[in-house]
């Protein structure tokens, strides 16, 4: 498969990991974020939220409003990579049960 595309292909390809890459880093952050919060500062902020009458976001909760946004672009991202590479690993294996010779 990697040895069929194209140089545009190719670098198409390499945005995407690296946008890919820098997502993961923002999520990572994000969740450590989260993971710091104290459990009493959380229900502090929703109850605020809660009794005056505003709906509840992901910025009350500390996370940034596209944050789901960004889970679902880095999923499709990855499953785009990882149909990529399970072709690529089936296409090898099909050759090496096959007899060839790489």
């Amino acid at each position: 498969m990697i040895e069929t595309m194209t140089a545009e292909q190719l670098r198409h390809a390499e945005k995407a990991i690296d946008t890919a890459e820098a997502l993961s880093v923002e999520v990572k952050a994000e969740i450590e974020k989260l993971k710091a919060l104290d459990m009493k500062v959380l229900v502090k902020k929703v109850s605020a939220v809660m009794f005056s009458g505003g709906s509840l976001s992901l910025e009350a909760i500390g996370l940034p409003g596209d944050f789901f946004d960004k889970l679902e672009m880095l999923d499709g991202i990855s499953a785009k990579a990882r149909a990529g590479y399970r072709a690529e690993v089936l296409a090898r294996l099909a050759k090496l049960e096959g007899g060839e010779d790489e």
